[in-house]
């Protein structure tokens, strides 16, 4: 293997890493904010849902979609790489999965997370509602 190749290879990994650590910041977010995981990385059709998850209360069955853009280091602002054509497919996704949880609504919300060698930044912010249904 050449050293670009090798190179490459490192980075992808690394990337793979910082992205599964970066799910699991949100994660522990979003379950301190009361709801429990469901699914994970699930695909409805061509859409990647990078977590689905559930929360039960006296009104029923509420769904939420996260997408987790993460970086290490300084990297560029995440929502920029969250247009609004990702997030329509989101919301195209949503009702399969709330047939499937038996859910009565959904709402979605996008998840920046920063990683850096000595700390982490994590940041919630819910998805407008009008690209939804």
């Amino acid at each position: 293997m050449s050293a670009d190749a090798e190179a490459r290879r490192r980075r992808k990994l690394a990337d793979l890493a910082a992205g599964h650590r970066g799910e699991d910041l949100a994660l522990q977010l979003a379950v301190a904010r009361g709801w429990q995981p469901w699914l994970r990385q699930v695909r409805v059709g061509r859409t990647e849902i990078d977590l689905a998850l559930l929360r039960d209360d006296p009104q029923g069955r509420h769904l939420l979609l996260v997408e987790v853009k993460t970086t290490r280091g300084a990297g560029v602002d995440h929502a920029l790489r969250w247009g609004a054509a990702q997030q329509q497919r989101l919301w195209r996704a949503a009702e399969p999965l709330m047939e499937q949880a038996n859910a009565g609504d959904v709402s979605a919300a996008l998840v920046l997370v920063r990683l850096a060698s000595d700390h982490h930044t994590v940041t919630w912010l819910d998805a407008p509602a009008e690209l939804g249904f």
